[in-house]
């Protein structure tokens, strides 16, 4: 016991000295820094950020409870070294936030690794609107989002009256980030980008110097460049070299490069004059005026040897992010809030680990800290109420003279556009008398025009011969012209580019529409005979090795012609009795007969309904269950003594109402669903059953087909349209096929003739498409490219119409005009039996009338005979209708009496005498009422 309380004692007085110490003293929040120390700019930051550290403690005058301890880490400029570093710092150090990284590679990963470890990660330089807070919210970019730069760039190109341009970006992250609002932008103002060039990230002075020799060619002059500094610099020095700075041409970068020409080579900078180039703003102030003066002083102390004449605005958002981090500290770590003094207990929540590192406690706090952090920054007022700067929109429009600096001509505000000053309060402008003048590359002051083509390129064209299917491509030999759909659509692309004539040169081998022919064809652009190949030319994996193809004109895919069939159900005579199966309906049947036999037997002693011959209740019952079928009630007429017969009536009833509702649904559907379908439906099933395929002659379909399995015997290669229907037509068992195989573009012209009798059926295979091929590298191809999918959205259905008419022939599977009515055929077996049913029952109703006349004439004589004179005198007044009553009970009598057949007669047999004479007193009496009704009627 003495042992646990000194224990306690000591352990107490641990945490009441180490209180003290904190209360004191000063909370070490530790924060990493990754930059890229091999690089001027990384040292220029890090030392941006270690003068933040030293002012916010020393110059504010305040005593606050946080310090800053900084770790820094040098990436080297590798993704791989930057998530290294982001690891050890927050697994090793237990950092609580992050300054950097410089690129957006590495800023990418490191802010899914501060997601997760709720460790936030702040970056002033990167730009990227491809990484988003909206997507890692412990991502904070204390930088301008690039993609806000779209529309200066967008209201100069309207202010000089450029029309096309030439975009010319690094193949990177950061070089993609800002494209997509650049092209909607400038789009917007009505100007087209001629050509999109992007340049490899690691592109050397030989490829850059190609790419040059491309541009020279062209006869749009005004670009626009988006390449970072490391890549800008050597390729304004070599498009110098190449005689592209001079007059005529005009230059635009964007602020990944005009924030940094200051700090550029000055030969590189004096390469680049009469650039524009849009730079990010930022105010003018004493304490930023001050800090650049002892930033100098500093930074020459501690490296001499390097060449840095000012601050760029990246260490001054390197600064302010510092500031922030340590503002958004005090907040998140006092009064009280330590780490050290208060771990927050293992959860589901906070106990989630990153590769062994654990999750930060006090990550959430000092990012809601962040967030709401509002201060006058070195560059401007800093605010991150959604995770990045929201206040900076200015740009300033700068000219590149020789002597090294930008020279400012104008600004660009979201609220007045162009102006050469910020003061005036203005309408929106895109004039180019609103900026200042400039001076042009070459030192030329009159504003470059979009030039015209100085020299017209003739692209040979090879072009398809062809027997079938000529609305695609169509060759005449005498006299030369190339005409079709295909055609039409490369001349309409190319009318884009004026520099180019194009030359069709038909390529006849001597085995025209032969397997391999497309192969020859395309692979004459590799041996340089053509220049182009435009025809009915699918993109394929074997030939991507010899040439490029633009992007597809048409819908890829290879599918199945195939005959449809009439599956119309009414046709048949018997099709009411299709929603059930033949067992269903013998089924219900027997079970009719059980329940009526039931009902019989227990109704049979005490119903008067259910008495008489066997006959009569047969006929009775089976006439009460049809009723009940088709009302779907019980007992209509049919009145039941016994609770038996009612229990058992009672299930018939809902036997009845499910079967009678099923008919229905069932009928429904059978009446509703397509009246034709397809013929076959699996190419599978057709290659197992080794019928026969068709395909078109010389298509690559016939090898797809071999690799499905299919027998090279059973496929049959067609020339032409009309060759297909007769195929499909005699089918495969007489010679013909079972479906045709070939490409969605072939299949919906031979529909558009044929839609009436046949159908694209089956799965459908994916291929490239149609597509123009030329030559691995060719600058047209991302032109054509372009070209074909703009031309897409306006004059595709215009083409179409010209060469495959307006297909409006509906699809006989698709079709909304079909005739779903019921024809009286429809219910020729119903009407017909019902009619032969009652026409049977006439017969058999007059039949018994007859014989019913015919017996109560032979009664009428009998009594006749026997009736006394007296007795016709006497009954002479009696009414006619008494007297026809009596006849009546007679004739019903004798009925009874016939009925009854031998027992009858036996009893008359063994009456005796006296029975005999009552029966005749009783004719007798009947004859005279007879006698005496027929005299009242010759009255």
């Amino acid at each position: 016991m003495k042992a646990e309380q000194k224990l306690r004692s000591f352990s107490i007085f641990c945490l009441v000295i180490l209180g003290i110490s904190i209360t004191c003293g000063h909370v070490d929040v530790h924060v990493g820094v990754i930059l890229d120390l091999e690089l001027l700019d990384g040292v220029v930051n890090n030392s941006s950020i270690s003068m933040a550290v030293e002012d916010f403690y020393t110059t504010t005058g305040r005593d606050y409870r946080t310090r800053l301890i900084l770790h820094d880490q040098n990436s080297q400029g590798s993704v791989v070294e930057a998530a290294s570093a982001g690891l050890l710092l927050m697994k090793t150090v237990g950092v609580e936030a992050i300054i950097g990284p410089q690129t957006s590679e590495e800023a990418d990963f490191l802010a899914y690794m501060g997601n997760e470890a709720h460790v936030p990660i702040v970056s002033f330089s990167v730009v990227n609107s491809l990484i988003s807070p909206s997507r890692t919210p412990y991502f904070i970019r204390m930088a301008q989002n690039d993609s806000a730069q779209a529309r200066p760039i967008a209201s100069i190109l309207k202010a000089f009256g450029w029309k096309e341009l030439i975009l010319i970006h690094d193949d990177s992250y950061s070089g993609n980030g800002p494209i997509p609002y650049l092209t909607d932008a400038i789009q917007e103002v009505g100007t087209d980008i001629f050509r999109r060039i992007p340049l490899p990230s690691t592109a050397d002075e030989a490829a850059i110097r190609q790419i040059m020799h491309e541009l020279s060619d062209l006869p749009v002059r005004v670009f626009i460049v988006h390449l970072p500094v490391s890549l800008g610099g050597s390729f304004f020095r070599l498009a110098n070299e190449a005689g592209m700075m001079v007059d005529g041409y005009a230059w635009i970068i964007t602020s990944r490069l005009a924030n940094l020409v200051k700090s550029m080579d000055p030969a590189v900078v004096n390469s680049m004059e009469g650039v524009l180039g849009i730079k990010t703003h930022v105010p003018k102030s004493l304490l930023l005026d001050n800090f650049r003066q002892r930033w100098k002083r500093k930074f020459r102390k501690e490296h001499p040897e390097a060449d840095v004449s000012d601050i760029d605005v990246h260490a001054l958002w390197a600064y302010d992010a510092t500031w922030a981090i340590a503002l958004a500290a005090e907040k998140a770590f006092s009064p009280g809030v330590s780490p050290i003094l208060h771990p927050i207990p293992p959860t589901e929540a906070n106990s989630k680990k990153l590769m062994g590192m654990e999750v930060s406690p006090v990550g959430p706090k000092l990012l809601q800290a962040l967030l709401a952090t509002r201060f006058n920054g070195l560059s401007g007022v800093i605010s991150l109420p959604e995770g990045e700067l929201n206040s900076f929109n200015t740009f300033e429009i700068i000219n590149v003279v020789n002597d090294g600096a930008g020279r400012k001509v104008g600004y660009w505000t979201p609220g007045y556009g162009l102006s050469r000053v910020l003061s005036i309060e203005k309408n929106y402008s895109t004039n180019a008398e609103d900026l200042a003048s400039i001076i042009w590359p070459g030192g030329n002051t009159i504003v470059p025009k979009s030039p015209t083509a100085t020299n017209v390129t003739i692209l040979r064209v090879g072009v398809p011969v062809k027997t079938g299917y000529n609305e695609f491509v169509a060759v005449e030999l005498e006299p030369n012209a190339t005409k079709g759909y295909v055609v039409d659509i490369f001349r309409t692309v190319m009318e884009t580019m004026p520099y180019v004539q194009l030359d069709f040169q038909p390529y006849d081998n001597g085995h025209v529409e032969e397997l391999g022919y497309y192969d020859e064809l395309i692979y004459q652009v590799f041996l340089k005979r053509y220049d182009a190949v435009v025809g009915d030319t699918t993109i394929r994996a074997n030939r991507s090795n010899y040439v490029d193809f633009s992007q597809p004109f048409t819908d890829s895919g290879i599918s199945m012609i195939v005959p449809v069939v009439d599956a119309d159900v009414t046709k048949k005579i018997l099709w009411f009795l299709a929603p059930f199966s033949m067992e269903l309906w013998f089924a219900t049947a027997g079970i009719s007969v059980v329940k009526g036999v039931l009902i019989w037997f227990f109704e049979r002693s005490t119903n008067e309904e259910f008495q008489g011959t066997i006959p009569e209740q047969l006929i009775y019952e089976w006439i009460m269950t049809v009723r009940e079928k088709l009302i779907s009630t019980v007992g209509a007429g049919e009145k039941l003594n016994t609770n038996h017969s009612r229990f058992v009536s009672s299930l018939w009833t809902f036997v009845i109402f499910v079967l009678v509702t099923s008919y229905a649904a069932n009928l429904t559907s059978i009446l509703t669903v397509e009246k034709l379908r397809p013929k076959v439906t699996d190419l599978q099933t057709l290659i197992k059953n080794k019928e026969n395929i068709g395909c078109q002659n010389g298509s690559f379909v016939l090898e797809f087909l071999k690799e499905q399995g299919a027998d090279e015997s059973n496929i049959i290669p067609y020339p032409s349209v009309e060759e297909y229907v007769k195929a499909l037509n005699l089918g495969s068992p007489n010679g013909g096929v079972s479906a045709i195989v070939d490409e969605i573009p072939y299949i919906k012209v031979f529909l558009k003739k044929y839609c009436r009798n046949y159908t694209m059926a089956g799965k459908t295979y994916r291929t490239g498409g149609f597509a123009f091929a030329f030559p691995i590298g060719s600058p047209l191809v991302s032109d054509v490219s372009r070209a074909v999918v703009q031309f897409n959205q306006y004059r595709m259905n215009e083409i179409e119409n010209k060469w495959f008419g307006n297909m409006t022939c509906p699809d006989p599977l698709e079709a909304t005009d079909m005739n779903y009515e019921l024809s009286i055929s429809s219910f020729r077996f119903i009407y017909l039996t019902t009619i032969s049913i009652s026409a049977v029952t006439v017969v058999l109703y007059l039949i018994n009338i007859s014989y019913e006349e015919r017996k109560r004439a032979k009664i009428a004589a009998e009594v006749e005979l026997v009736k006394p004179a007296d007795d016709s005198i006497r009954d002479v007044e009696s009414s006619d209708d008494d007297q026809a009553q009596v006849i009546d009970e007679t004739i019903n009598t004798h009925n009874g009496e016939d009925e009854a057949g031998a027992v009858g007669e036996s009893r008359n047999d063994q009456a005796g005498p006296s029975s005999l004479a009552g029966s005749a007193s009783s004719s007798v009496e009947v004859g005279t009422k007879e006698s005496d009704l027929q005299v009242s009627k010759r009255r």
